[in-house]
């Protein structure tokens, strides 16, 4: 199959039908690969745990470019969130109105705890982090009890 030229970037017909991301590959490459790439501590041993995972090869270049891609995808969304949630009221709108939109809302009993570290960062030396962890009960409170 030949690649055509459509607006100045190559363009392979079968990358419409077979659902490929721009960079030709598809979703769920891409998040193996990030996940890869998140836990790994080189993008060359994240490149041979998606080799590992799935069977095929990706350069560590092509993984970290995937992972920095999805990196800048969540920081353009919190940034986003954070602007509006931290913007003016407007003129007629309601204190009670929903300003960041919940993803999953706990409803019943849960619990939330908060700590901090400090992780050595590739490239940047050590940085310090803040962690959280949740849980909710998902059936009846008795079920949840510790005691």
């Amino acid at each position: 199959m030949s690649a055509r030229s459509v607006r100045g970037r190559r363009f392979f017909p079968l990358d419409r039908k077979l659902k490929l991301r721009d960079d030709h590959w598809s979703e769920g490459a891409a998040r193996v690969a990030t996940r890869q790439g998140l836990q790994a501590k080189s993008f060359d041993l994240a490149a041979e745990a998606y080799a590992d995972a799935v069977g095929g090869a990706m350069s560590s270049d092509s993984l970290q470019r995937i992972t920095e891609g999805w990196g800048q995808q969540i920081d353009q969304q919190r940034q986003a969130a954070a602007e509006r949630a931290n913007a003016p009221a407007q003129v007629g709108e309601s204190p009670r109105e929903q300003w960041i939109a919940k993803e999953t809302p706990i409803e019943g009993p849960a619990n939330i705890s908060t700590d901090g570290g400090m992780i050595l960062v590739r490239g940047e030396g050590w940085k310090e982090v803040n962690m959280q962890i949740q849980w909710h009960c998902i059936n009846t409170p008795k079920d949840c009890d510790a005691g």
